[in-house]
């Protein structure tokens, strides 16, 4: 019976022999995929060429200059201004659940702080807020309700949400169009 043992345990180093060659033989083939090289810079220094031949001597010649200067044309171009963001009259639809109102705002712009009133069907509010390059982040007012609302601005379209309470969304959306470019 030990001569049976001993002739499963040469197999078996065999097979372990093959299969460190195996392993070996791979890790060996892909080096430079499991340990790529590192980075190395080298600074080139590049000395100019000297020109062989030598140059002729140019002497400066005098430049004859206008007894009367020629016209001068200036055109200006009338280029109108980039509309102010959150600044100027929009109109659009606010929704509150599966309602929807058309709304109109009416927005004044100081620096980065908005001012403004909302009207919609039979409810009329109040907002302020401050803007962070296109985003208006507000409070809002209608009657005893408050709460807050985002809003960006895409060009001269307003898309937004608006919440109850300390909630910026979960009660509705705004959408609205710029009407005056102002």
């Amino acid at each position: 019976m030990s001569g049976e043992n001993k002739g499963g345990n040469t197999q078996i180093i065999i097979a372990l022999i093959g299969l460190a060659g195996i392993l070996g033989g791979g890790v060996i083939a892909n080096w430079d995929k499991i340990f790529p090289p590192a980075q190395q810079s080298q600074t080139v220094v590049i000395e100019p060429i000297k020109p062989q031949v030598s140059q002729p001597k140019i002497e400066p010649q005098p430049v004859a200059q206008p007894e009367k200067p020629d016209p001068v044309i200036l055109y200006t171009a009338k280029i109108a201004p980039k509309p102010r963001l959150f600044h100027g009259s929009y109109v659009g639809i606010m929704t509150e659940g599966v309602e929807s109102i058309d709304v109109q705002f009416t927005l004044k712009r100081t620096g980065n702080r908005v001012t403004g009133s909302y009207s919609g069907g039979d409810e009329s509010g109040r907002l302020q807020g401050t803007v962070n390059d296109n985003i208006l982040t507000y409070n809002w007012q209608a009657g005893e309700y408050t709460g807050r609302g985002i809003t960006v601005a895409e060009g001269d379209r307003i898309v937004g949400t608006w919440g109850y309470g300390d909630a910026i969304s979960g009660a509705g959306e705004t959408i609205a169009q710029k009407t005056v470019l102002r």
